[in-house]
């Protein structure tokens, strides 16, 4: 009787296990499978973290139980611990400033500033406290502020610079703001979707290090919150979400393609910085990776996460990435609540 207790036990278990199990082993082949294959897998890698302790529990369970499923779930934590760990430099020095001729990028998402005008002048003060040398802001509301004076304008008096662009829809309040110390000597866009906020523009720059662009980028946002408030039922609402998740994936891959196809003769060195709305282990930001330096797995140092979510744990979805022609020296996040998001802060100079 107890034998089949126990067996009823672990069959039950298995049957739990195995929904876990599948997402564990599809959010580490996540980078690997293309957007069209699969495409839920893409929605797995911000929860690596989540899964490694899950398989623990299912582990602690089965190593009493049933040794297959005890090393099955041992391999599969190992698997989820190992991945999500190639993303944290606990132990790294994060590099510093160079004393020598170089670029100061910094990138943030201001949340539409929170529709609140007093936030614009906090944003303001903490990029005139980092004082970078080119400033790229996503998803900027181009709004009146109290004194008939528009954020952009506020924005570029308060840190008393002279070169800036906003690039946005036609009748879209929301779009990318680039500020720069120095000229701007061309914009071009690398897409901009209609219906949307998110927006990818380009700026060629005359800076000290010579002509670099730096690439202001945005992609589509899973905006989970709207579709949670709905008067749904739980079943209608995982599905929506499912099917939502799906065409973000699908929307943000669409994007990924077109600025890699439109930089691609690009002539001088550049940066792709912004918010990309996605985990690195994943495809979307594989991508990237393939053509460009990390900043933050050059030069950065402890988990690296961008988007707060509870106490010293958050996601990484904020990014700053370099051509080969550039060296980077410092990858920095300050984490200071102006927005949403934290401000990714990154040093340039040519390499020799």
């Amino acid at each position: 009787m107890k034998n089949a207790i126990k067996k009823i036990g672990i069959g039950i278990a298995v049957i739990l296990y195995i929904i876990p199990l599948l997402a564990s082993i599809l959010g580490v082949l996540a980078p690997y499978l293309p957007v069209g294959f699969l495409t839920f897998a893409q929605m797995i890698p911000p929860s690596l973290s989540l899964l490694s302790l899950i398989n623990l529990l299912f582990f602690l369970f089965f190593i009493t139980r049933s040794i297959r499923w005890g090393i099955v779930s041992a391999i599969a934590m190992g698997l989820t611990l190992w991945t999500a760990s190639q993303e944290v430099k606990p132990f790294s020095k994060a590099g510093e400033e160079p004393t020598h001729s170089h670029l100061k990028v910094v990138s943030l998402n201001v949340a539409g500033f929170a529709f609140e005008a007093d936030n614009v002048d906090k944003v303001a003060s903490l990029l005139k406290e980092i004082d970078a040398d080119v400033i790229t802001l996503q998803e900027f509301r181009y709004h009146k502020l109290d004194k008939a004076q528009f954020a952009l304008g506020h924005i570029a008096k308060a840190l008393q610079i002279d070169y800036f662009r906003f690039d946005h829809r036609p009748g879209n309040l929301h779009g990318a703001a680039t500020f720069s110390k120095y000229p701007i000597v061309q914009v071009d866009t690398l897409f901009m979707s209609r219906g949307q906020i998110n927006t990818g523009i380009i700026s060629t720059i005359e800076s000290p290090i010579g002509k670099v662009g730096v690439a202001n980028i945005h992609l589509t946002s899973y905006g989970i919150k709207p579709k949670l408030i709905k008067d749904k039922s739980y079943w209608e609402k995982a599905k929506e979400l499912y099917k939502h998740g799906i065409k973000v994936v699908k929307d943000q891959q669409d994007k990924v393609d077109q600025v890699l196809e439109k930089t691609k003769s690009y002539p001088y060195p550049l940066v792709v910085a912004g918010d990309l709305n996605a985990a690195p282990h994943s495809r979307i930001v594989h991508h990237f990776r393939k053509r460009f330096q990390d900043s933050f797995i050059e030069q950065g140092a402890g988990s690296g996460f961008t988007y707060p979510i509870w106490g010293p744990y958050g996601l990484r979805i904020d990014y700053q990435f370099a051509g080969e022609e550039l060296q980077i020296h410092s990858h920095e996040i300050v984490r200071k609540p102006v927005s949403d998001h934290y401000p990714v802060v990154v040093c340039y100079s040519l390499n020799p």
